[in-house]
């Protein structure tokens, strides 16, 4: 992880890579995620106040669903994203980096404004 002390060592070559889709939770309308075809999507999002983590095959599966994001356009990039929030609904290797007692109101306050999600490949 970034954090981790290797990344902080004298003479570390180490480097962290991100991408970041930022989005409205209401992108499609206040509706089309409490559709029941979307229910795994919606918790995966209510989840993902407290930091999802993915690792491995799906990490590599969901990091190339990102990256092809970025040449899409349109409907094409709305399908796709979707898809990447299904494909990561699903699967059950999901690692919470915050307990279900974490409160910090500021960071809620933050998230619930600006609708952001965390969810780390």
């Amino acid at each position: 992880m970034l954090n981790d002390h290797e990344y902080f060592e004298k003479g570390s070559k180490l480097t962290a890579h991100a991408i970041v889709i930022n989005f409205d939770r209401y992108f499609s309308g206040k509706t089309f995620l409490y559709l029941p075809e979307l229910k795994t999507v919606e918790e995966l999002l209510e989840k993902s106040s407290r930091s999802i983590k993915f690792g491995g095959p799906v990490r590599r599966k969901a990091m190339n669903m990102a990256v092809n994001l970025i040449e899409l356009k349109g409907l094409n990039r709305m399908i796709s994203f979707i898809k990447l929030l299904g494909f990561l609904a699903r699967v059950s290797n999901q690692r919470l980096l915050a307990s279900s007692h974490f409160f910090n109101s500021e960071r809620e306050i933050s998230s619930i404004r600006m609708g952001r999600f965390i969810i780390i490949l």
